[in-house]
């Protein structure tokens, strides 16, 4: 009786950390950031992000340097890392 209760305690203890490691990183949102390039000021990065499918991403970016500001469409998927690209 002891081990089965044990054995079922570690099944409950296990199951959210299985899930949680199947499960991807839900992205959806208002994020904000900045950009570094050699010799430049920073940019400033906002973006709107909603999930299209099972891991992948689509939204808008917006990018405010000194000289412009960019408005573009970005998509991308979600393995290791979250991969994203504008035209």
């Amino acid at each position: 009786m002891r081990l089965s209760m044990v054995a079922g305690l570690a099944g409950c203890l296990w199951a959210p950390a299985a899930h949680a490691a199947v499960m991807p990183y839900d992205f959806t949102g208002h994020w904000v950031g900045s950009a570094k390039s050699p010799r430049k000021a920073p940019a400033t990065l906002s973006a709107n992000l909603t999930p299209s499918m099972p891991q992948e991403i689509t939204g808008t970016l917006t990018i405010v340097t000194t000289e412009e500001t960019i408005h573009c469409t970005v998509t991308g998927h979600q393995g290791r890392r979250v991969v994203l690209t504008a035209p």
